[in-house]
């Protein structure tokens, strides 16, 4: 179980996101991919407080490739029908409205 290692877990990637987002860009795509997934995970997590946490880590982190043009175009083309596709069984799912008014 662990709640409080998911918590904290989240809590880093966020940090990264937030303060160290070129070592995002500068890591191979597979971790990237894995970081990605981590971030999806969260946000379709039944605990509120993880799922708002990957919701919010999504949202800075679709804001900052939108600041990196290079980057952008192979980031939405690599990854963006799968993030909708996750955040579409999010929409769908009752369990999980309640954090999706951004």
């Amino acid at each position: 179980e662990h709640p409080e290692h998911r918590t904290n877990f989240f809590t880093l990637l966020q940090a990264v996101n937030a303060h160290c987002f070129p070592a995002f860009l500068s890591i191979p795509p597979q971790q990237f991919k894995l970081v990605l997934d981590s971030i999806i995970w969260a946000f379709k997590h039944t605990m509120r407080n993880v799922a708002d946490t990957g919701l919010n880590i999504l949202y800075q982190l679709l804001q900052n490739v939108s600041k990196h043009p290079d980057a952008a175009q192979s980031f939405y083309q690599t990854y963006y029908t799968d993030i909708l596709q996750h955040m579409f069984s999010v929409v769908t799912d009752t369990s999980h409205t309640a954090g999706l008014t951004m």
